[in-house]
């Protein structure tokens, strides 16, 4: 069962109470992820409206779901926190786009493909 779709709209992140899913990339599979993980992170955060991956279950799944506007919500009260948080989203962020190659990046604008 697909948990999210890639391109769909969202604005929610999930965690795995337990189970594994099958994180795909144009219909190719391209990891898998376990009790512990969370995944949707960009979304919740507001960086980007869609979904670039699609996640589906492939074993029984107890997910644990935070939408934009609950953690927003909590993270007014804690300013620490958000301030934290950020920078470490930042942080993975650049670890991150440090491994995409160029191509990859272009393949995923809109206008050139």
């Amino acid at each position: 069962q697909k948990i999210i779709k890639e391109g769909a709209d969202s604005n929610e992140m999930y965690a795995i109470a337990q189970g594994r899913v099958i994180v795909e990339k144009r219909g190719m599979s391209v990891g898998e992820l376990e009790t512990g993980c969370a995944f949707g992170e960009m979304a919740v955060l507001g960086v980007t409206a869609t979904q670039s991956l699609t996640v589906r279950a492939d074993t029984l799944c107890d997910m644990q779901v935070l939408s934009r506007w609950e953690l927003d919500h909590l993270l007014t009260d804690f300013p620490e926190e958000r301030r934290r948080l950020l920078q470490s989203v930042a942080a993975m962020m650049r670890e991150d786009f440090a491994e995409v190659t160029n191509q990859e990046i272009l393949g995923e604008v809109w206008l050139l493909q």
